[in-house]
């Protein structure tokens, strides 16, 4: 088994923004949950939520390997990453070259309740592939909240996912493109879709058609064939390329759209999109 640690990542990594800051679990256990926002809401401490998400994985047979957190708006908003490895639990990501991951989300402001989103760590390249998410918790912070049992049940919604993942993946890389079917999807993603800014796209369109011009040395020891295959999933795996260097939060929401569009978009079986809260 993986050792099991909580590192910060390098610079670049995603979850690094100038509007918020990395933290580790022991600056997590220094932040409080804050005040109450109305006679019915309870706060969380954010501790408190990473270790019962964490230790949920465990009775249901998984160790988290690797985990990174942020926090923003005056640490009120936790976004993080936790990597999974089986114990006694299956994997349920077998034969995808990656790993399975999470996108963890929580608010203490009130602005979203608690999401945990099923993903993909592929392998080659750092990259995250997130499918339709669900929120966690059925409701948000309220006075009566009985977290432990409201944990357990949303990660029945965020297994369900994975099965979404898995399939939707399966497709992407049985849908072969021409180039210019390429440049199409491309255009759509940034123009129809609104998946990317229009001012990324020329980085997305490096990444699938000449990967060595963006590559850093690490990139080109590690090699592109998660860019190199011409499909959907080449196409995606360009655009997780370049989401790796955004905020948590913006590259959660970009994963979900991403696995969303392109679902809709050719047609494929359409992972679940998170409820609105």
């Amino acid at each position: 088994m993986a050792a099991v640690t909580a590192d910060r990542p390098r610079p670049e990594a995603v979850l690094s923004h100038s509007a918020s800051h990395l933290v580790t679990l022991d600056d997590l256990a220094g932040i409080p949950a804050g005040d109450p926002m109305g006679p019915h809401h309870r706060p969380v401490p954010h501790i408190e939520l990473v270790s019962t998400v964490k230790q949920a994985f465990s009775d249901r047979g998984y160790a988290v390997a690797r985990e990174q957190y942020s926090v923003s708006h005056e640490n009120a908003r936790l976004f993080g990453t936790l990597d999974l490895v089986p114990t006694t639990g299956a994997s349920l990501v077998e034969g995808l070259e990656g790993g399975m991951a999470v996108g963890l989300r929580h608010a203490n402001d009130q602005a979203f309740a608690l999401g945990v989103i099923a993903g993909l760590r592929v392998f080659v390249c750092d990259n995250m592939a997130f499918s339709g998410g669900d929120r966690l918790l059925r409701r948000k912070h309220t006075t009566g909240l009985e977290l432990v049992a409201e944990v357990d049940r949303g990660l029945d919604r965020t297994f369900h996912s994975y099965r979404d993942l898995v399939q939707l993946v399966d497709q992407l890389r049985d849908t072969k493109l021409t180039d210019t079917e390429a440049k199409v999807l491309l255009y759509d993603l940034a123009l129809d879709g609104r998946v990317i800014a229009p001012d990324q796209l020329g980085k997305v369109h490096s990444w699938y058609f000449a990967p060595e011009e963006m590559a850093s040395a690490e990139d080109r020891e590690r090699g592109f064939s998660d860019v190199e295959p011409r499909s959907a999933w080449g196409v995606a795996n360009a655009v997780t390329r370049v989401a790796r260097s955004w905020p948590a939060a913006r590259q959660q929401e970009t994963g979900i759209a991403l696995s969303t569009y392109l679902a809709r978009y050719f047609r494929l079986h359409a992972p679940e999109r998170p409820c609105a809260n």
